[in-house]
């Protein structure tokens, strides 16, 4: 009883502390034990899986600008890196959940079937609330006005076979113009040896968000920043 009134508490502190900001209030089903949110994008209502260990904004293909293209592999998971496939970073002028509307909102699509999820990403940006009982989803932006996204990286770190590499360069990247490509070693950030510890990475991103990895191959050493998802 304590906690449940905790939480009730903390819930009406957060949406007080936003007065400014209204929450949107958005439907939510539960589909074949998946949760769907509606999301609106350039000006059509597609339909989204609520993914917590969704690390990034990752509409489908349809509805955006195709704004590059590469053979890579992007995504980790607890085998190791993704098969390498042919995969688009997609651009989307127009995204909007509820009342709130996002601004330079780009994703990874392909190498799968096109599902279309978001998930942690959107703790950035504002409060969520869910209630299950009357099926509502409520998000309460941080600020007013169009929100910003962070981009997609210009580069994917991976891991595979214990070592770490770049596993995704986007051809029309600043980091492909400074001469960074698929396969280069990773072997330090911050001037610290990495020794191919994955683990080591995403904990120095969690903790400052931002690193300067060193990238090694062909015959060059190249220094590059690196953000967190």
């Amino acid at each position: 009883m304590r906690f449940l009134l905790s939480l009730l508490l903390c819930c009406l502190a957060g949406i007080t502390s936003h007065a400014a900001n209204l929450p949107d209030t958005i439907p939510l089903r539960l589909a074949h034990g998946l949760l769907v949110i509606p999301v609106q994008i350039g000006g059509q209502e597609h339909r989204f899986i609520l993914d917590t260990g969704m690390t990034r904004f990752a509409p489908s293909l349809w509805g955006g600008r195709v704004a590059d293209a590469a053979t890579g592999s992007h995504a980790v998971a607890l085998g190791g890196a993704a098969p390498q496939d042919s995969l688009w970073r997609v651009e989307f002028p127009q995204w909007r959940l509820g009342n709130t509307a996002f601004t330079g909102v780009s994703s990874v699509a392909g190498g799968q079937a096109p599902i279309s999820s978001i998930g942690a990403p959107l703790s950035r940006y504002g409060q969520i609330i869910l209630d299950y009982g009357k099926e509502k989803f409520y998000f309460i932006p941080y600020e007013q006005g169009p929100v910003p996204v962070k981009p997609v990286r210009d580069f994917q770190v991976q891991y595979a076979d214990g070592r770490l590499f770049v596993g995704l360069v986007w051809p029309r990247s600043h980091a492909y113009a400074q001469g960074v490509r698929p396969g280069m070693r990773v072997t330090e950030a911050d001037g610290q040896p990495l020794d191919d510890d994955f683990c080591r990475l995403i904990r120095l991103l969690d903790r400052q968000g931002r690193c300067t990895l060193t990238l090694e191959g062909e015959g060059k050493s190249i220094r590059m920043d690196y953000d967190a998802d």
